[in-house]
């Protein structure tokens, strides 16, 4: 299928240059387009960014730049406060009506945009109305959704269609899986750890509760398409400890915007009348078959509930600004769901957003973060007893490596602060190995030492993230690796390869020594990881000047 976009699309990373999107947001929608238009055989790529920020802007920035060039978009999601910030976004950003498909209401076929229900477009009558061509672009809200069949149902149907997926939480697992559709990663990845240190989301404050409840022997089981821990034994295990947990929660933030997360909907009725007897007064739970969620949800938002304890229902498209304490009593194997629920506080109170925008950098950002009345948003975590469950907690979001995560395990403070002493504690602890293999000979350097020599942290416990990144490295890559002095026998993936490539290249465009010259100098004693080729070579000379062989 052709692509035909008018619209100029300069080099430069703020290519689109649509008014209402940050820098990160011109980089990645520009990213995409471009990435499009160079390969018209690309039909699908994949958005990763935090919670917080603007995933749905950088859609509507999307089906501006392809409504301009005179396609029509779609994006599908499956609730409807996702459809309705996105239709809010279509036509606040590209300037159209934004047609609605789901169950009484009907799109146009004029509509240039519409938004429509994944669960309405499973409906063969609902999907036929629209020609198979009819889309340039369909857009995936909540992208890890992507392998179920109410969304391929319609991606198969509009397959002459390019696919942007946007998400929050695809974390290495969920991009491998989701690389059986999305063909692309889009660059560059937007994580929350950015965000925070780029001062768009707000810094995330550690505590660990005082109880320790002991998960031994309880088994996983698939639950709504992922695989978890059984939530009903859950519930048995923690619910002796409610008490011990309100106490902890009302000593810790007693004077917060909580919100709670529950194994079951009947701790989360106990721990309303937890809650009371700990000091609160304005308490409520909410969960799916709760009748009254709606008017539960609306109160909480209006500050008329203080703590809201809710059974899964609040993951996804839940956008509370001022909530500023989280409780997670619902442990999980599944990295991408705690994310979602640490993602539900980490947004900055929406009056200080112009000034965010306003502000000249980052630090100018974080500054007027500090400033606000939401500094961080508090992270209260029971201590999970387990054998052998690989559980998500707050050093997963920021951590590089499990060995990281480890090191970081039970800290409370700031999850910056924690995480940077960790990656710390750890290189030094790597460079020690290093130094004490510094007499061997070799005239090559691996890629673990080439990462830790060079201050490369993503090469150091490097694995694969996407389907392409897992495939084995191309004869041209390995010749390249062991022309420029790499162990290319140690390096498993393509995408290992590439980015070893890529830090070569930018180290000879910066006019940095060659690897080879850096590791011969390395044998005697030499460091040049930081020499430029010049400094390199009069080092080389000045042995071989003074009588070395």
């Amino acid at each position: 299928m052709s692509f035909d976009i008018t619209m100029p699309l300069p080099a430069a990373p703020d290519a689109l240059a649509i008014p209402g999107l940050r820098q990160y947001q011109q980089e990645v929608t520009s990213d995409v387009v471009s990435s499009f238009i160079q390969d018209e055989a690309l039909r699908s790529q994949l958005i990763v960014a935090a919670t917080g920020a603007g995933k749905t802007v950088m859609m509507g920035g999307l089906a501006k730049t392809f409504i301009h060039g005179g396609q029509k978009v779609m994006l599908l999601a499956h609730t409807q406060e996702l459809l309705d910030q996105a239709r809010d976004k279509f036509e606040r950003l590209a300037g159209v009506h934004t047609g609605l498909e789901k169950a009484a209401s009907t799109a146009s076929l004029h509509d240039k945009a519409v938004v429509a229900s994944v669960q309405t477009m499973r409906g063969w009558d609902r999907r036929r109305v629209f020609p198979k061509n009819h889309f340039g672009l369909v857009l995936v809200d909540e992208a890890h959704r992507t392998m179920a069949k109410s969304y391929m149902d319609s991606l198969d149907y509009f397959d002459e269609a390019r696919v942007v997926g946007v998400t929050a939480t695809a974390d290495r697992g969920d991009k491998q899986l989701l690389g059986e559709f999305y063909q692309r990663l889009a660059q560059p990845e937007y994580n929350m750890l950015a965000a925070i240190n780029d001062g768009w989301l707000v810094r995330v404050e550690v505590q660990p509760l005082s109880v320790q409840v002991d998960l031994t022997g309880i088994k996983s089981k698939a639950q709504g398409g992922e695989k978890d821990l059984d939530m009903k034994v859950v519930a048995h295990r923690i619910e002796p400890f409610l008490a011990d947990i309100a106490a902890d929660v009302w000593k810790f933030a007693g004077n917060r915007r909580i919100l709670g997360f529950t194994p079951s909907v009947e701790v989360a009725r106990k721990m309303v009348e937890r809650s009371v007897t700990a000091g609160f007064t304005k308490v409520d739970w909410v969960a799916g078959e709760d009748k009254d969620r709606e008017r539960k949800i609306a109160a909480y938002k209006r500050g008329e509930i203080q703590v809201l304890w809710n059974a899964m229902l609040l993951t996804e498209g839940f956008d509370q600004d001022d909530i500023d304490a989280l409780v997670i009593l619902r442990p999980t194997e599944v990295r991408a769901l705690y994310t979602q629920m640490v993602g539900r506080g980490t947004r900055p109170l929406t009056g200080i957003i112009p000034a965010l925008n306003a502000a000249p950098d980052a630090a100018a950002r974080r500054a007027i973060i500090a400033d606000s009345a939401k500094p961080h948003v508090l992270v209260l975590d029971p201590l999970w007893l387990h054998e052998k469950h690989n559980l998500a907690e707050a050093a997963c979001l920021v951590s590089k490596s499990e060995e990281e995560q480890k090191m970081m395990k039970g800290k409370q403070g700031d999850l910056l602060t924690i995480a940077s002493e960790a990656s710390r504690d750890l290189l030094d602890s790597l460079r020690e190995k290093i130094l004490a293999n510094a007499n061997r000979r070799v005239a090559r350097i691996d890629p673990f030492t080439f990462g830790i020599v060079l201050g490369h942290e993503e090469l150091v416990n490097y694995a694969p993230e996407t389907l392409w990144d897992a495939r084995q490295p191309t004869i041209e890559q390995l010749r390249a690796l062991v022309d420029n002095g790499i162990e290319a026998e140690e390096v498993r993936w393509r995408g290992q390869a590439q980015k070893i490539l890529g830090i070569i290249t930018e180290r000879k465009e910066r006019g940095l020594c060659s690897i080879r010259l850096m590791n011969w100098l390395k044998r005697h004693k030499i460091e040049a990881a930081n020499m430029t080729h010049e400094e390199a070579t009069r080092q080389q000379r000045r042995l071989f000047g003074s009588g070395f062989r």
